[in-house]
């Protein structure tokens, strides 16, 4: 007997949105950013317009945090989408919710005015001040509920980085592309800030809202998305995968610096941002000739501007 689950489709998202909504579909597209998810950007013919996102069988417990998330974060105030409907049946879950209007911040990054990037900016830095206002975990990492993360196995944040850096060293084995070299240049920067990130408390903040999920019209944020879960930690992490997202795209990164000063940061924040970066380009370059829910293909004219990056922010480190 064949087992094999497939994954969703434009015609799985058709069927989910036609058992909810009446209204008949004048546009379905698959939006192509995303590892995780299928998300669909779907048009009615009186031009509402809504999101769909669609778990794989390998990724339903992500919409299950999503829903359990929402209520604390709307009661803070944090402009997500509304839920219209969900489903949390297997094999693929799904979150039929309010479309903002606008697009990731990557898309159109190089349009934005400084002033703009400044201003989106102390918006996230807000959203991060609110989100930490939730109760602390008694662990660390990322959390789908507090039932989960207060029986992780991770006690002090260093294992939490240092998980992170396993995770690459993995995936780099796995694919056979990326010297293992730099994993252990990477190990040997982190051991640097062990003091730093033994300091670090259990404090929640949104990892993922970077370049991607953050959704901007007319220079200005409409709202956040994708928020699958909460992560127990330190908050500058978030900021070092934003910066490593605008340097791969080989843009300024302007905006990681109004965002530093919007969040108050103190010079050993700043110093930890640069780390993290560097953590991130290692994870960027591990990521290379995997398969998520799409393919990653080996680009050997990136793999080499990863490196240039990985050597400048050690560069960096060193100073």
């Amino acid at each position: 007997m064949n087992t094999t689950i497939s994954n969703p489709d434009d015609k799985t998202a058709r069927k989910i949105f036609s058992s909810h909504i009446s209204e008949p579909i004048f546009e379905i597209t698959r939006f192509p950013t995303g590892l995780c998810h299928f998300v669909y950007d779907i048009t009615t013919i009186t031009s509402s317009k809504y999101a769909l996102r669609i778990s794989s069988a390998n990724t339903c417990h992500f919409i299950a945090s999503a829903m359990y998330w929402n209520e604390y974060l709307k009661n803070l105030q944090i402009p997500i989408p509304s839920i219209y409907a969900h489903s949390l049946s297997k094999p693929n879950s799904y979150m039929l919710i309010e479309r903002f209007q606008g697009t990731d911040l990557c898309n159109i990054y190089k349009e934005l005015t400084a002033n703009q990037k400044k201003c989106i900016a102390e918006s996230i830095a807000s959203i991060q001040k609110k989100t930490s206002k939730l109760p602390k975990a008694k662990r660390f990492g990322y959390a789908q509920s507090y039932e989960q993360v207060n029986q992780s196995s991770i006690t002090v944040w260093k294992e939490f980085v240092r998980a992170d850096l396993s995770r690459s060293k993995e995936r780099i084995l796995k694919a056979g592309f990326v010297d293992i070299k730099f994993v252990e240049r990477a190990a040997i920067a982190l051991s640097r800030f062990d003091q730093y990130f033994n300091n670090v408390q259990p404090i929640a903040f949104l990892d993922d809202i970077t370049t991607k999920n953050v959704i901007i019209y007319n220079g200005a944020l409409t709202g956040i998305v994708d928020t699958d879960q909460i992560c127990f930690g330190d908050s500058m992490l978030m900021v070092g995968l934003t910066r490593q997202a605008l340097l791969s795209d080989n843009v300024d990164s302007d905006y990681v610096e109004y965002l530093l000063d919007a969040m108050n940061a103190s010079i050993e924040q700043r110093n930890a941002v640069t780390v993290y970066t560097l953590l991130y380009c290692l994870g960027f370059m591990g990521e290379m000739g995997q398969v998520f829910n799409k393919q990653i293909s080996f680009d050997q004219e990136r793999y080499e501007y990863l490196i240039s990056l990985f050597e400048s922010l050690e560069k960096q480190l060193r100073l």
